[in-house]
């Protein structure tokens, strides 16, 4: 898993969609869904299910997104701490 995947899946997760998730993200869908399959090879247990067209998370869904939101909140703070170290060039 990388943080790439971790704002695939939130995009997923809000738009309930992966079309709508992927034109959000600027990628195609068939990217975006390889992306999900591989998390699903990857053993994890299954994240979304799938209700009158929408995909709706379920309980394990719901821990892995606010596990992904607290992660990216922390790799944003810890960016924006690190920027007054990097060489200017």
């Amino acid at each position: 898993m990388n943080l790439k995947q971790l704002e695939y899946i939130i995009a997923i997760a809000e738009e309930q969609s992966i079309k709508n998730a992927a034109d959000r993200l600027y990628i195609s869908q068939p990217a975006l869904s390889q992306q999900l399959a591989k998390l699903k090879k990857e053993g994890l247990p299954p994240l979304f299910y799938r209700k009158s067209n929408k995909l709706l998370l379920t309980d394990a869904g719901k821990i892995y997104i606010n596990g992904a939101r607290q992660i990216l909140s922390i790799w944003q703070e810890w960016e924006e701490e690190m920027e007054g170290f990097y060489e200017k060039k």
